[in-house]
């Protein structure tokens, strides 16, 4: 009886020095005395008896939270953060209903912490540009978010913002397979949101369409060319594609397939079997299905389509890009752009059998493009050289309809008819593209060309209208447009220009130190970057 009360008492001493030490190391965590706290949580586990004991291990969890919370003393202990998690996991092996009751009690703030610390301090290293600190510090959040998660406490299976960053980071740490890892796993689960989120798209759909193979051979080209560059087919063998008969020139090696047009003797088509090209259509679409509006993805797969100098399909890219978002911009200036390219040909006889179709096409992409951005002077200015192109065929057509037979003056009434209406139709656009760029005083390279472009074709206009005062105007306009003084021309080049100028003076603009020479007849200051010695701005004196 004895023996048992003095070990009864035993035990009750021992939890009475436990209890006091745990509320001593609650009170230091309470007064943010985390070394301390930790010192008396490690004397306290260094006891065999005390190291399944839930409550000193969930302690030691709590502790280690709130120095991984604190950058200063995270600085000294930058291991707290997983040997927290790895605590909070012991304590729930030993005793998993004492050690959830603990986390109830503290609304399990101590174990989210981990996560919400974790982020912030690789989000700290994210923004001070520090990639490699930033990934390494996302992972460890990552593998905290999915301990919370496994455990049924919140969060979610695939943390997307998460990822997201983890794959930013490795991406601007020059870790390219890293990357590709993260942004799989967003794309393939097929995340959307906002529009940062197309990013994985699009980078996945450039890495692929960086590894597709390119052939050297080409629509159009010959047979006899094919067999000389790739050498003769493993197979041969006759198909029909679109109603045209085709013989199929298989190279196994280099998976590829070339379909020769029968009658013409030239590539038809080409199929390449390549993954690469199968996984870059997989991210362009699945983006462009997520994100519509994105102005990135479309231009990649119209470079692809490009790149096979398959016309017909590129065309057809465009269509189906277009119908995707009507509203880019882009896509309906670039695609009236391919079209002005195949349709305005050199020589008349040469025209596309659709010709008149494809030029009312052009001009409604124009004005459509024009809708969405009435500024475009760039798309004004195309409009205008597609008018004129269709002008200078008509007076040749014009020029051909010689003889008085009726026909052949109705018709040539009819060209004439149809040439004046283009006149009509081109003056407008191309005046606002003058209009704009004769009033600027400091004109760039590529608007000087746009603005002479205009003077010529507004000349060409009024010649046809038999208006020699306007013809004559739009003439000298263009004549002097090479005296106009450009940003970037040398200082030499202005004096050449503009003679000597009335004042010379040093300034400072945006800390670039400026040579101004004043121009007071001509009522313009022109600002010589000295480093340069190029022209940096011109402003009108007023």
């Amino acid at each position: 009886m004895r023996r048992i009360l003095l070990t009864f008492l035993a035990a009750v001493g021992l939890m009475t020095v436990n209890a006091q030490n745990l509320n001593k190391i609650k009170d230091a965590l309470a007064t943010n005395k985390y070394a301390e706290a930790k010192t008396m949580v490690e004397t306290l586990l260094a006891s065999p008896k005390n190291q399944k004991n839930p409550e000193i291990l969930y302690l030691k969890g709590k502790v280690l939270s709130a120095i991984a919370a604190n950058p200063k003393e995270r600085a000294a202990m930058p291991e707290a953060r997983l040997q927290a998690l790895d605590a909070f996991k012991k304590s729930l092996e030993a005793d998993k209903n004492q050690a959830t009751l603990f986390l109830t009690v503290d609304n399990y703030q101590p174990v989210f912490s981990l996560y919400a610390s974790g982020f912030e301090e690789a989000a700290g290293y994210y923004n001070e540009e520090k990639y490699d600190d930033a990934l390494s510090t996302f992972k460890t959040t990552g593998v905290i978010g999915d301990y919370i998660f496994s455990q049924g406490w919140g969060l979610y299976a695939l943390d997307t913002t998460l990822v997201y960053y983890m794959g930013l980071s490795a991406i601007n740490g020059k870790k390219e397979e890293e990357a590709i890892g993260y942004f799989t796993k967003l794309a393939d689960a097929n995340v959307g949101g906002t529009p940062d989120m197309a990013t994985p798209y699009r980078y996945l759909a450039k890495h692929y369409y960086d590894k597709i193979s390119k052939p050297t051979i080409r629509i159009g080209q010959t047979k006899e060319s094919v067999i000389t560059e790739l050498g003769n087919p493993n197979r041969i063998s006759k198909t029909t594609t679109n109603n045209i008969e085709v013989e199929l020139l298989v190279y196994e090696k280099e998976k590829i397939e070339v379909g020769i047009d029968v009658k013409t003797f030239k590539v038809n088509y080409i199929h390449i079997d390549d993954l690469n090209e199968v996984k870059f259509y997989n991210y362009i679409n699945a983006g462009l299905k997520l994100f519509p509006k994105d102005d990135y993805l479309p231009l990649l797969a119209l470079d692809h389509a490009r790149d096979k100098g398959d016309i017909p399909t590129l065309l057809k890219k465009y269509e189906e890009l277009l119908a995707i978002n009507p509203e880019s911009f882009d896509i309906t200036f670039e695609y009236a752009g391919e079209l002005f390219s195949e349709t305005h040909v050199a020589e008349s006889n040469k025209r596309p059998a659709n010709y008149n179709e494809q030029c009312a096409k052009i001009e409604g992409l124009y004005n459509k493009a024009l809708s969405l951005k009435p500024d475009s002077y760039e798309t004004m200015l195309s409009l205008g050289k597609h008018f004129y192109n269709q002008m200078l065929f008509l007076d040749e057509d014009i020029y051909k309809a010689r003889g008085t037979n009726p026909d052949v003056v109705k018709k040539k009434a009819e060209l004439q008819a149809s040439l004046d209406a283009l006149v009509n139709k081109s003056i407008p656009v191309l005046e606002k593209v003058f209009t704009h760029y004769d009033a600027s005083t400091s004109l760039k390279v590529g608007e000087k060309s746009n603005y002479k472009s205009a003077c010529t074709l507004l000349n060409y206009c009024y010649d046809k209208k038999k208006d020699k005062a306007k013809a004559d105007f739009y003439q000298k306009k263009y004549d002097e447009a090479d005296k106009r003084v450009l940003i970037g021309d040398t200082k030499e080049a202005v004096i050449e220009k503009l003679g000597k100028p009335t004042i010379t003076s040093k300034t400072t603009t945006e800390n670039i130190e400026i040579e101004l020479l004043v121009y007071e007849t001509l009522k313009i200051q022109v600002g010589i970057n000295i480093k340069t010695n190029k022209v940096y701005y011109i402003n009108e004196i007023k």
